[in-house]
């Protein structure tokens, strides 16, 4: 179909006549109306490398950004108390573990276990229209003598019992859960590298120092969920890939390489990874981009040097709100603007799911991830709730097309992404300026509203000053607003 025709095809009646007695008058010869139409209705923007398209057949690559945003539980009682609240925000996808050490504290099978707390917390998530992902490990005492490692105390058969009896009961109605992952963070290493033996105190320690025992854990129970739902979506487990143990953390840097030369891609449907901010300045360092954009783009690659596609997630994402230590400058502000800013660039770096960390505030003394909740302990929406709320209120309908140039914004100090909803003839551009300095930019034709981080509305004219508070600017790609204005010209 021609632009002139596809356009007209998306107008009204008045404008399409407006717009085709300007076309024949002038001749089709207009440079302005040949840019807009170009613009409009030639072929879609391509997205710029770092949110490059990821080739997958899986049925999560469906999800749109308004289905992206998500949050973790930590507890399936916080779940309860606040479920609806953060869902009414807007959160598509719940995040839990439903651990086999809590099934099993004891050598146990299947028929013994207590299913109540995990039944009412994935009722309450289907009734409520969430996705559910769920994680599945953390080996109890009488089966490994490793936390989140290798099953060395009892044959796999015994894992793979686990994994069935959790799929068969949450994979069906009334629960429906679709996306399971394998062990959180088993990129971990041993903190002291002592192994304890089975029943007794046991380590800390995952599968960073055991990467092929990962493979075949995980192969045991990605066959173990196609056998029951082939529709099942399989994650591999979330891994940090930060805080290195070369550095002194805790983290195999060479984790991922290791496991997809051992063949780990014949097991899993969606890689999975975790972000926090603390790391940035390591992925701008490497690759000159924002930290999470440039993360994903660094996972990607090395999936890539192994010949393998698949969709990415980012399980875990978040900020706090401060009081952690004493230097601790970040605020209930800062931690709304993180909201906007961490899950747009994880759309726009490709990532089909964000699962924000985490749902609620806890009380957990020396905890740094305490005070990273959207509510707070009692379960009262906090500031980046509603940032939350705006976000997805505004992606509603968009389609992600790339991020902006400086020559578009106006300003090289900027960050900004371009989302396009087709239906509705309406651009979305996220703005904020990434080094901290104030820039006053001229705004596009046709924009009808700009919001803060709360939906509140921010006044504009023909120009708008940005800072480092994000801006929403919604344009009309309208004929009435677009075209018109280059009519009168």
């Amino acid at each position: 179909m021609s632009p002139l025709r596809t356009l007209l095809s998306r107008t009204s009646p008045l404008g399409a006549i407006i717009l085709t007695t300007f076309v024949v008058f002038a001749g089709g010869s207009s440079p302005a109306l040949g840019s807009a139409l170009a613009a409009l209705a030639g072929t879609r923007p391509q997205p710029h490398p770092a949110g490059a398209p990821i080739s997958a057949t899986s049925a999560i690559d469906s999800l749109t950004p308004a289905d992206a945003l998500g949050v973790q539980v930590i507890a399936t009682s916080h779940f309860l108390s606040g479920a609806s609240t953060v869902k009414s925000a807007g959160a598509q996808f719940v995040h839990l573990g439903i651990e086999w050490r809590q099934l099993a504290p004891t050598d146990i099978t299947p028929d013994a276990y207590n299913w109540s707390q995990f039944d009412s917390a994935l009722s309450l998530a289907d009734s409520l229209g969430y996705s559910v992902m769920v994680t599945l490990g953390a080996n109890p005492s009488w089966a490994a003598s490793f936390n989140r490692g290798p099953i060395d105390c009892v044959a796999m058969s015994r894992f793979e019992e686990y994994v069935d009896a959790v799929v068969q009961r949450y994979s069906a109605d009334p629960y429906n859960v679709k996306y399971w992952a394998l062990y959180n963070e088993p990129d971990a290493v041993s903190f002291t590298r002592v192994t304890l033996d089975c029943n007794n105190d046991y380590d800390a320690t995952a599968f960073g120092d055991h990467p092929t025992e990962y493979v075949a854990t995980l192969q045991a129970a990605f066959n173990t969920i196609k056998g029951i739902d082939p529709q099942a979506i399989v994650l591999l487990g979330g891994i940090a890939y930060d805080a290195f143990s070369d550095e002194g953390g805790y983290f195999n840097r060479d984790f991922l390489d290791q496991i997809l030369t051992a063949g780990a891609a014949s097991y899993f449907d969606v890689m999975n990874f975790h972000y926090y901010p603390e790391y940035d300045s390591r992925w701008e360092g490497l690759t000159g981009l924002p930290g999470l954009i440039g993360k994903t783009n660094t996972v990607r690659e090395i999936m890539q040097n192994h010949s393998v596609s698949k969709p990415i997630v980012c399980s875990e994402l978040g900020d706090s709100s401060g009081g952690i230590s004493g230097g601790d400058t970040r605020t209930e502000e800062t931690q709304s603007q993180a909201v906007i800013k961490h899950f747009t660039r994880a759309i726009a770096a490709g990532n089909k799911i964000g699962i924000w960390y985490n749902m609620n505030d806890y009380d957990s003394p020396g905890d740094p991830f305490r005070n990273h909740g959207l509510l707070y302990t009692d379960f009262t929406a906090k500031p980046s709730l509603s940032a939350l709320q705006t976000l997805a209120d505004n992606l509603s309908g968009q389609t992600y097309i790339r991020s902006l140039l400086s020559s578009e914004m106006g300003a090289s100090n900027l960050e900004g992404y371009l989302f396009w909803d087709y239906g509705a003839g309406q651009e979305l551009r996220i703005l904020w300026s990434r080094d901290g300095t104030d820039q006053t930019i001229t705004l596009p034709l046709g924009v009808t509203s700009v919001v803060d981080k709360y939906g509140t509305p921010v006044a504009y004219g023909a120009t708008l000053a940005i800072d480092t508070e994000p801006r929403l600017i919604t344009r009309d790609l309208t004929i009435s607003q677009v075209f018109l204005p280059l009519i009168a010209r």
